[in-house]
């Protein structure tokens, strides 16, 4: 909408009667209504502090019962500790495609947004982190083709 204001909607197939169901909504800001750029992360010092995680990640994750297709699978390395996740994200080559263009649709594909929640999953404890809502995200640049993330 021309106000920055989005809605994300969904319904399970064209042939379905019970039509879109809204799943999000948000506001889209100009850059000057961010704000400063994201402070810097010391990862060594983060890596320092937790654990690797050592096991295969996404065969642990369909244990838990937590399935992922190939272009969401772009978790490459986990580090955990009591109350603290840090993953190492890289676009993989199922989603290089939507970075091919100068008019690619994304500033952050949906598929590394959802991957930076798959450390949450491996997180100790009983039961399994599935988190069902976001307070907010920030963009600071758009990713390009290749990009890491942590």
């Amino acid at each position: 909408e021309a106000d920055g204001n989005l809605s994300i909607h969904a319904r399970p197939s064209e042939d379905d009667q019970r039509g879109w169901t809204r799943h999000a909504t948000g506001r889209i800001l100009p850059d000057a209504a961010i704000g400063a750029a994201a402070p810097a992360l010391d990862l060594d010092a983060v890596r320092d502090r937790l654990a690797a995680y050592a096991s295969d990640i996404y065969p642990a994750l369909a244990r838990k019962g937590l399935q992922y297709g190939p272009a969401f699978a772009n978790l490459r390395g986990v580090w955990l500790g009591t109350d603290e996740a840090l993953g190492h994200i890289v676009a993989g080559p199922e989603i290089a495609a939507d970075f091919s263009d100068a008019g690619r649709p994304y500033h952050l594909h949906p598929a590394l947004l959802d991957s930076c929640l798959h450390p949450l999953a491996l997180m100790p404890g009983e039961g399994t982190y599935l988190p069902s809502g976001c307070g907010e995200v920030t963009v600071h640049a758009a990713a390009p083709a290749g990009s890491e993330f942590w």
